[in-house]
């Protein structure tokens, strides 16, 4: 783990540094926008799908790129190819204790996050062996520190399932769960939960199981410091817009609700079953997300202590 940690701490730094003599990419007329799978980023599909942001400004162009995982959207940041992003607390947290330039805006959603298996013999963390296949979407995403965090707790080895452990994004590790082969379990969100449980693989740790049953925001809206400072009408609209997708959704709008769908490639009903489980919601308070720092911190993860959202945050 710290190996891993090291390497991943050097490869931050070098990034950084190599961005700080480069022009920041920008238009003042294109809003860049990094997003990534499931339905923690449904607001801002339904954004986009729906031209909120055209809506209000008709001269503003939006660029809109998925990426695999919460840790190449901080790459990118780096690089200077986004202005905003949904992004994976951990890994925020991580790119902060790195320099990474930007700041929280908003809550982006609290989503379910568990571990399924297609293996029968697995009923809980004891039963998983040497050979067990873990995939989740990134070695930084919150779904690995959960797993490193439980393991410390229950083993007392942080690094328990390191070597077992696959990066992949969600969609392609739902598909290898399913087809059995290559895969023997899968740390993951909605709607992937639900697709695999909808297939007979039953979750042997949740979020709550590590964290406790209090709320979490999994997800929040991050803004680069130049787009803060440099573009402020441009991140007005922004907001603007995804409050708008936001309401739009907990409304229940049927268009919304097609979009979502459609993405997720599940259906309508589906899709509103999953929001009024509270499995999914778009509240824009922050959450717990000094929680995960404390433990970040415990575990090596960051190498200072948050005393303060604060800190973290964007004030006008």
């Amino acid at each position: 783990m710290k190996k891993i940690l090291l390497m991943a701490s050097t490869f931050f730094m070098l990034l950084f540094m190599s961005s700080c003599n480069n022009t920041t990419k920008q238009s003042e007329n294109i809003i860049r926008i990094a997003s990534s799978y499931g339905m923690s980023y449904s607001p801002l599909e339904v954004m986009l799908k729906m031209n909120l942001i055209e809506k209000i400004a008709p001269d503003i162009k939006i660029e809109m790129v998925t990426l695999t995982g919460s840790a190449a959207i901080n790459e990118a940041v780096i690089a200077g190819d986004i202005d905003v992003a949904g992004i994976g607390v951990t890994t925020f947290l991580i790119g902060h204790d790195k320099g990474v330039p930007y700041k929280i805006v908003r809550a982006l959603a609290d989503i379910e996050l568990a571990m399924q298996t297609n293996d029968p013999t697995i009923k809980s963390l004891n039963d998983i062996r040497p050979e067990h296949r873990i995939a989740v979407n990134s070695i930084v995403s919150t779904h690995n520190i959960l797993l490193t965090i439980v393991a410390e707790r229950d083993f007392n080895d942080a690094s328990k399932f390191e070597d077992q452990v696959i990066v992949m994004n969600h969609p392609d590790a739902t598909m290898a769960l399913m087809s059995g082969v290559g895969l023997d379990l899968h740390f993951t969100s909605q709607p992937y939960i639900f697709m695999q449980n909808k297939n007979n693989f039953p979750t042997i740790l949740s979020e709550r199981d590590v964290m406790g049953d209090d709320g979490f925001t999994s997800v929040v809206v991050a803004a680069t410091n130049s787009f803060l400072e440099n573009r402020p009408e441009l991140f007005n609209v922004f907001m603007q817009a995804l409050n708008e997708a936001i309401i739009l959704i907990n409304n229940r709008d049927p268009e919304a609700i097609s979009i979502i769908a459609a993405s997720e490639n599940i259906s309508e009903e589906e899709v509103i079953a999953l929001l009024d489980s509270n499995k999914v919601s778009y509240d824009a308070e922050i959450l717990n997300m000094l929680r995960y720092s404390e433990y970040m911190y415990k575990l090596g993860y960051i190498s200072n202590v948050i005393e303060s959202m604060d800190e973290l945050l964007f004030k006008e």
